[in-house]
């Protein structure tokens, strides 16, 4: 990993996490995809990456950390205020920075799941629900939330994993590119702003992708048979609900609008399903019951022959 601000290093710099990166461009296309989880082991440049989409969009990353506190995180009363005015007043907390920009939480999987399941809340929702002591407020919370984890420490339930729209697995790096990670890391120790220059012109151009996409978007459409496609997929696998059904449509939408098209295709569907279903799959389901054996077919009746008809005509 690059020494410095890892926020710094350019979205189009790191090498390798195909899957991941395409998830977090359909997150900044498509407002409707809240949230995404990458996994991965230790080291394989997750936090980096989630942190350089900021540079290919107009928003700001903000970091929740794992420690936070409910007041700090939700927001509580603001004492001060209170203070002057006499009347209970909201001190906003940390998703209200969070509002028009991206949420990120790193080793998600270790968060306290009262307080998780609180975020997700607040992100697929929009808003903010305050209820501390004499407080009762609510405020807007449109963010995307990015998180990351390893799963060799521990794992979110199924439930949780569900909750998120995208969820992109860090492939590990063969010899090649290991080596152009050394390169790359090498030369930005050297001189970060002469590194940051080289991406300059990938960057703008990786900027200008998602915002086309972002217009496009709205004018996208999917046939009736691809959707069937979607749902078939989903049932396939398992997954509960129909959160994975509602992801893969929206990812696709956003994939194809990528593309510069405003029609889904058979192979965004494709793509969005690795997106979509892995981390939905249902393990327990049990299989399909087999299909009854087909009968038998019956050999076709034989015509009788000339003497046998003479011996079966009565005499005349």
């Amino acid at each position: 990993m690059p020494a410095g601000p890892v926020n710094s290093l350019p979205f189009t710099a790191v090498v390798g996490m195909d899957d991941a990166k395409r998830a977090l461009e359909c997150a900044l296309v498509n407002p409707n995809i809240r949230t995404v989880l990458l996994r991965g082991g230790g080291g394989t440049a997750k936090t980096v990456l989630a942190r350089a989409a900021a540079g290919i969009t107009d928003r700001k990353v903000v970091n929740c950390p794992l420690n936070v506190t409910d007041e700090q995180l939700f927001g509580g009363m603001d004492i001060e205020e209170a203070m002057k005015t006499g009347r209970p007043a909201l001190q906003p907390g940390l998703l209200a920075r969070a509002d028009g920009n991206i949420l990120y939480i790193d080793d998600v999987n270790l968060m306290d799941r009262g307080m998780l399941a609180g975020v997700l809340d607040a992100v697929l929702t929009g808003t903010v629900h305050v209820e501390r002591g004499p407080v009762s407020a609510v405020y807007r919370c449109d963010t995307t939330l990015v998180a990351t984890m390893n799963p060799e420490d521990s794992d979110l339930s199924a439930h949780m994993l569900d909750r998120f729209d995208l969820c992109a697995y860090a492939s590990e790096c063969d010899a090649e590119q290991r080596h152009t990670i050394l390169t790359r890391n090498a030369e930005f120790c050297d001189d970060p702003g002469r590194f940051m220059d080289l991406y300059g012109k990938d960057e703008e151009e990786e900027r200008v992708k998602v915002g086309r996409a972002s217009k496009i978007l709205p004018l996208v459409t999917i046939s009736d048979e691809l959707l069937s496609v979607i749902s078939e997929l989903c049932v396939k696998v398992g997954a509960d609900g129909v959160r994975g059904d509602i992801a893969m449509v929206e990812c696709a939408e956003s994939l194809a609008a990528l593309n510069g098209r405003d029609e889904v295709m058979r192979k965004d569907v494709e793509e969005a399903a690795v997106l979509c279903l892995p981390h939905r799959r249902n393990y327990d389901q049990p299989p399909p019951p087999p299909q009854p054996p087909e009968p038998p077919e019956e050999p076709p009746e034989e015509p009788p022959d000339d003497e046998e008809e003479d011996r079966q005509d009565p005499p005349r």
